[in-house]
């Protein structure tokens, strides 16, 4: 739902922020996933089984490892069950943020209450064939977390996946809350058997990768 560029936000904002606002500059990220509009049977299915909802925003990161080759140009990548969204990028700045006029939050839904929010700092790759580096990672259980409480944090990116070493790779500052429908649904819904695993809908083979 994020503007497809930074002048469309000038009418709404000028009017509170005087004439001389200018927001930040930045290209408006590649749509991941389906929108309601495409596939609106992804959604009914989905708000049938909704037991919460959750909301996370990436405001910074600093520290983030160098490249062997390049500059980084490092962007957000944020998956919840079977959904994901990305940020705009930061063009070559290892200390990265993004501000309240950039697309930088997101809302999910939630069916089961032991998932977890994945968050990948990635670098975007100039070639559009190649794949984005993964520059650090972090995930947020979200069965600890409190309903209606909104968490300031930062946390330490982890490289390399499950058994590889835990490998420091900076740190990124994430706003999120949690919103349950209904602590008995949340509760309910320890007792079903979870899926496999998500299937995330990627509207491209690149974003898959």
């Amino acid at each position: 739902g994020w503007p497809g560029s930074p002048a469309e936000l000038l009418p709404a904002t000028t009017k509170t922020s005087g004439s001389n606002y200018k927001p930040h500059s930045w290209e408006a990220p590649p749509p991941l996933c389906p929108t309601a509009r495409m596939a609106p049977e992804l959604f009914e299915r989905v708000a049938g089984q909704q037991i919460g909802e959750v909301r996370i925003e990436v405001l910074q990161c600093e520290s983030l490892p160098k490249l062997l080759y390049g500059v980084v140009d490092p962007y957000a990548l944020i998956v919840v069950e079977g959904f994901a969204g990305r940020t705009s990028m930061v063009r070559n700045n290892m200390n990265p943020s993004w501000g309240a006029d950039e697309p930088r939050a997101f809302k999910f839904p939630i069916i089961y209450g032991f998932s977890t929010i994945n968050i990948a700092i990635n670098d975007q790759d100039a070639q559009p064939i190649m794949a984005d580096a993964t520059l650090g990672r972090v995930s947020i259980g979200l069965g600890k977390l409190l309903s209606r409480t909104t968490y300031d944090c930062w946390f330490g990116l982890q490289a390399g996946g499950e058994g590889k070493p835990r490998v420091s790779k900076g740190l990124v500052r994430l706003r999120f809350s949690v919103t349950w429908r209904d602590e008995r649904l949340r509760i309910a819904s320890y007792t079903r058997p979870p899926p496999k695993y998500f299937v995330v809908p990627f509207l491209k083979r690149k974003h898959m990768r």
